[in-house]
């Protein structure tokens, strides 16, 4: 089933917000995503370092790893702004288009090719996904500045996913899972030192980071064996639906009631989940 590794990161990158959120009323947006980042980066390390054979990338690879991670970690603060900027619902709904996006990419720039199932497939997640976090009524009311942040936020993410694709071709998923890793921690570092400083927690909250941290940790350690399985295309559809298990846990984590339009979000996001995997 090729399209495993991209349900696993799904689910890692679905649930880590989920279980990040009480963090973040209590340290903060910026601070709780470093710490969570560094665990991941030191579970991506426990997963995939036995057994690692080194390879070194050309110079054009080592540059796009660098731009990379630090357009991954760029993408993540200008996202945290954007939620600042503007109803967190509306700026969610604004930024889950990036999948459409990389998929376009993945055919115009990848030459990657796709079943016409397939495509379909991708198209009813990326709908699916856009129904569950839907704020679309509230667009008239949104300010010019938070455009502005979002938009940048969507073309992050969209850069972030497309740029994994040819470091994927030369390494592999498992070194580029590691190096890419890296570099997003230490992105992170820097940025969050200049937007918000980043403290250590308190001793007997610091395990409260784990959970969260482990499912990142997850996502990291599986999108890259999914695009060298499936593309970068299907894996941005698949991984793009997050918002299915993030309502899900939110559902039985945080006691969140799913309301009839998040329910038909889900049905076709798992409607799309059936049809990509036949």
């Amino acid at each position: 089933m090729n399209i495993i590794y991209a349900i696993l990161a799904m689910i890692g990158f679905g649930s880590y917000p989920v279980f990040a959120k009480k963090l973040i009323s209590k340290y903060g947006s910026f601070m709780t995503s470093f710490y969570s980042h560094l665990i991941a980066w030191i579970i991506v390390l426990a997963i995939l370092l036995p057994g690692f054979s080194y390879t070194k990338p050309t110079m054009a690879t080592t540059f796009l790893i660098i731009m990379q991670g630090f357009i991954g970690a760029s993408a993540v603060a200008v996202m945290f702004l954007a939620y600042k900027s503007t109803k967190v619902s509306l700026a969610v709904s604004l930024i889950n288009i990036y999948p459409l996006i990389v998929l376009l990419a993945s055919v115009l720039i990848f030459n990657e090719k796709f079943t016409s199932l397939k495509i379909l497939a991708a198209l009813i997640i990326i709908f699916g996904s856009l129904i569950l976090v839907n704020d679309f009524l509230n667009l008239p009311k949104i300010k010019k500045n938070s455009i502005y942040i979002i938009s940048l936020a969507v073309l992050l993410l969209s850069l972030n996913v497309i740029l994994m694709k040819p470091i994927v071709v030369e390494l592999g998923g498992r070194a580029s899972s590691i190096f890419v890793e890296t570099v997003t921690v230490l992105g992170l570092l820097m940025l969050f030192n200049i937007f918000d400083k980043v403290k250590l927690p308190k001793r007997k909250d610091f395990a409260s980071f784990l959970i969260p941290g482990a499912f990142l940790g997850l996502a990291v350690s599986t999108i890259f064996f999914s695009i060298n399985k499936i593309g970068v295309g299907l894996t941005g559809a698949i991984v793009g639906a997050s918002p299915l298990v993030s309502s899900i846990f939110g559902r039985i984590y945080l006691k969140e009631k799913l309301n009839k339009k998040e329910i038909i979000g889900i049905l076709t996001i798992v409607l799309g989940l059936v049809l990509i995997s036949i």
